[in-house]
């Protein structure tokens, strides 16, 4: 999705050009100043010197209605909108291509549609154009693209944009949580789009603060601020950098699309040929093993072998307090309510709405009251791997390559079908007949 957008004329500075007693003229910034100030940098004068040339021609700050901020950000906004020769069409053509295409991440995103992520912070070509993905988790918690766009500056009215031609290709149906970064633009943005959506922010964002605002702060369960975000920054890591040109960033994208699908299907077919020993003897263990795939497994597997830590030292009524051991003397305390009646069990870390999967603390409640199997309610969907996933059937990207037959036969019969459709669509009897 390019999108590139003009300074806008509304948004005019003006600079005094000869003091006087009695005349002052003005002269247009956007029209005369600015453009001067852009020569100059390219010819590699720093921009300070030439804004303390411009104070010193109008008799001091107090006659310049504008700062050095405002032509650093002009100048940087120009060059980004600069292209090689060749760049644009290139991109273009890209585009017009994929529009011709049957979108993957539009067949994938009606089973992932529960959270995204969404960043602009991660990718910053040699235009400095922000790369924005929407990325999603598979059912083996890998990451998968859900779209993409390039957009020339990061403010409400394009994040608006960027978010509406989004959801108007997911058939105007918007996630239900959306993480990002601490951003005003684009947490106003996102109201404004989607508005029965939970925009939360990003975790790694706010540990990476917690020292600045807080000072120093003890490390838990593995949190390191150290980490790179568990986002969308790790999809085109290998693929994509900060010195990546629009030509090579269209083929590098495509290679990056191409390697994720692989994974996942390499997860796919290890998950029906391999099994993976249970470690217990309890019953939830071996119903799991046998729906969810073996990475989401071995997370439950991790809880479940967690309950040698935890003890639940009270119960009252449908109120229990678990004493989690961190080992070196440290313990953690965790209230978990469980309704017997409807074999609900909620606990007070969260993990289940956070991570799809039932923590050690309600595990352990759930054992000590005799539950063998799990409801139905915690074995999510999304973690199955029995679930036929039609967009697994779609091509990666549209140059060569080899295709399973399932994928042939996918495509010649979308092809066929659409034909169909554009002839049944002009009549309402052939309309109803199609349909029924």
């Amino acid at each position: 999705m390019p999108h590139h957008r003009s300074m806008p004329r509304h948004r005019s500075v003006y600079v005094n050009s000869v003091v006087n007693s009695n005349v002052d003229s003005i002269v247009h910034v956007n029209s005369a100043i600015f453009p001067f100030m852009l020569l100059l940098s390219s010819n590699n004068n720093r921009i300070a010197q030439n804004f303390n040339s411009i104070v010193v021609g109008a008799g001091g700050y107090e006659n310049v209605s504008f700062l050095e901020k405002d032509c650093r950000n002009f100048v940087d906004k120009t060059r980004r909108l600069q292209l090689e020769e060749g760049d644009a069409m290139m991109l273009l053509k890209y585009f017009q291509k994929k529009q011709a295409e049957y979108s993957r991440s539009w067949a994938a995103y009606k089973y992932f549609e529960d959270v995204i992520t969404f960043d602009t912070t991660y990718l910053t070509n040699k235009y400095d154009i922000p790369f924005a993905p929407f990325v999603g988790v598979n059912h083996h918690g890998q990451y998968i693209l859900l779209g993409c766009g390039l957009i020339s500056c990061e403010d409400m009215e394009t994040f608006t944009w960027l978010l509406a031609a989004w959801l108007s290709c997911m058939s105007d149906s918007p996630p239900l949580s959306i993480i990002t970064d601490q951003d005003r633009a684009m947490q106003k943005a996102i109201e404004n789009v989607f508005p029965t959506t939970r925009h939360r922010w990003c975790l790694w964002h706010i540990m990476k603060k917690v020292p600045e605002k807080l000072g120093a702060f003890n490390e838990r369960e593995g949190m390191s601020t150290t980490q790179r975000s568990e986002s969308m920054n790790a999809f085109f890591d290998g693929f994509v950098n900060s010195k990546t040109n629009l030509k090579q960033f269209v083929k590098q994208y495509e290679n990056a699309l191409r390697r994720k699908a692989e994974l996942e299907w390499q997860a796919d077919v290890k998950c029906f040929s391999k099994r993976t020993p249970c470690v217990s003897r309890y019953e939830m263990e071996r119903q799991v093993e046998e729906v969810y795939t073996i990475s989401k497994f071995k997370e439950f597997q991790e809880e479940l072998t967690a309950l040698i830590y935890c003890d639940i030292s009270d119960s009252v009524g449908s109120i229990n307090q678990i004493i989690e051991s961190f080992g070196q003397g440290q313990k953690g305390f965790f209230e978990v309510v469980f309704e017997k009646a409807e074999c609900e069990v909620n606990c007070i870390c969260s993990k289940f709405q956070f991570r799809g999967i039932l923590c050690r603390h309600a595990l352990a409640v759930l054992i000590r009251n005799s539950v063998e199997l799990l409801p139905e309610r915690y074995i999510l969907s999304r973690w199955r791997k029995d679930v036929r996933r039609c967009y697994g059937k779609l091509k990666v990207c549209y140059g060569v390559q080899n295709l399973t037959i399932q994928q042939e036969r996918y495509e010649k019969m979308c092809n066929a079908f659409s034909e169909v459709a554009d002839i049944a669509s002009n009549d309402e009897n052939n309309y109803k007949t199609v349909l029924d």
